[in-house]
């Protein structure tokens, strides 16, 4: 019964600022949301590099087989064509009578196995093209491809490694994909902890904030002069909505607000269980790295010892065909004049031959291990000048 407005039409507009003062001063979970999802998304860049990396690697290994495959045929047609030549010799030395036919024999079945081995070397070389075309080309079939890859370069034997072991560990920390990946991890559980710090804190809140006021309606002016409970209308005077907004942005009404709001959580066992785990998470995160860059630094080692052994092995590869080419040489000469047998002109061939296939395979593996280095490095795209963001851009569909 004291009420003027009838109904009362209230307008109210505020500006508020609220500060937290404790909880991350003054960041908010979204943001730190931000973060992780911008770690996570250089984490997959990464993931995509290792992945690459390693079909990169392979396709290298599957090309220098085809260039291995192909020089190995080269040898075989080399071989057989030895073959030839002494089973020629030795019928046109049976047919005047200066040789058995024991001799002839022996010279048949040597021609007839280096023929079995250069068939077996063309079919490695078809089934190695093949293993090529299915990483390079989209084709289902192997056989729907129907030009032929003849590798362009040449086998060729590297330089040795200049580089420490220690420098090239150095070099992998910071660039190696997955090693980027568990820092990134790491710094992803970092902002985990401490968003769940931030949670452990009681709320203590700054706020400011300015407000006005409008008021509205149909006014009654009574008679209170009789009594409180049954005052008189004297007067009403029409009001409404336009009132209460006039008045509301008159500014004659008006207030501020100035104060502290604190909030102390009881025992918060939430928050302190997503702590310890957030904790765990971040220890489990950092031994995750060391046990990468363990694997890392011992892909290193033992890509650096397969480096030195094929270039060992190369080394006696090749000391070893100058010594099969001059004894073979001889063997021809001693062949010719009739001192030589047959058997031992063939095991100089097959010794020369051997060895001319130990030294590709030298050279091959030397070249591979290289490559394994670079991929343990994780160097890969720089070895080759591939920028990841456009690899990205031509591999991803939209």
């Amino acid at each position: 019964f004291f009420a003027s407005l009838a109904p009362a039409i209230n307008t109210s507009m505020e500006f508020l600022f609220r500060q937290n003062l404790l909880e991350g001063f003054g960041r908010i979970g979204a943001e730190y949301e931000i973060e992780i999802s911008r770690n996570t998304l250089n984490i997959t860049s990464q993931e995509f590099q290792r992945v690459a990396q390693n079909i990169i690697l392979d396709v290298l290994h599957r090309y220098w087989e085809l260039q291995f495959s192909l020089q190995e045929i080269q040898v075989k047609h080399k071989a057989l064509e030895y073959a030839t030549r002494v089973l020629k010799q030795n019928r046109a030395r049976f047919d005047v009578g200066t040789a058995a036919r024991l001799e002839v024999v022996q010279s048949e079945a040597e021609t007839a196995s280096r023929r079995e081995e250069l068939i077996r070397s063309q079919f490695n070389y078809r089934l190695t093209q093949d293993q090529l075309i299915r990483l390079i080309t989209s084709y289902q079939d192997p056989g729907q491809f129907t030009g032929e890859i003849i590798p362009a370069t040449s086998l060729y034997t590297p330089e040795p490694i200049s580089q420490s072991f220690e420098t090239l560990q150095v070099l992998a920390d910071e660039i190696h994909p997955q090693i980027q990946q568990t820092e990134l991890d790491i710094l992803n559980q970092q902002v985990n902890l401490n968003l769940s710090r931030d949670r452990l804190r009681p709320t203590l809140d700054l706020v400011a904030g300015y407000s006005q006021f409008g008021s509205g309606g149909r006014r009654l002016f009574l008679d209170f002069t009789e009594g409180f409970t049954n005052a008189e209308v004297v007067k009403i005077v029409d009001g409404g909505l336009r009132d209460s907004i006039s008045q509301l942005f008159s500014s004659d009404f008006y207030g501020y607000v100035l104060g502290l709001n604190l909030q102390l959580p009881i025992f918060n066992t939430e928050a302190r269980a997503q702590n310890a785990q957030a904790q765990i998470s971040l220890d489990r995160a950092e031994l995750r790295q060391e046990s990468v860059k363990q694997t890392v630094s011992l892909s290193i080692r033992d890509a650096l010892t397969l480096i030195e052994m094929n270039h060992a092995r190369l080394e006696a590869a090749q000391a070893t065909v100058l010594f099969s080419q001059e004894r073979l040489e001889g063997e021809e000469i001693r062949f010719e004049v009739g001192i030589g047998t047959t058997r031992e002109l063939i095991e100089a061939q097959r010794d020369l031959l051997e060895a001319e296939s130990v030294l590709l395979r030298g050279q091959t593996d030397l070249i591979q291990s290289h490559h394994m280095l670079d991929n343990a490095l994780g160097r890969t795209f720089e070895r080759y000048k591939i920028r990841l963001d456009e690899a990205l851009q031509k591999n991803v569909r939209y």
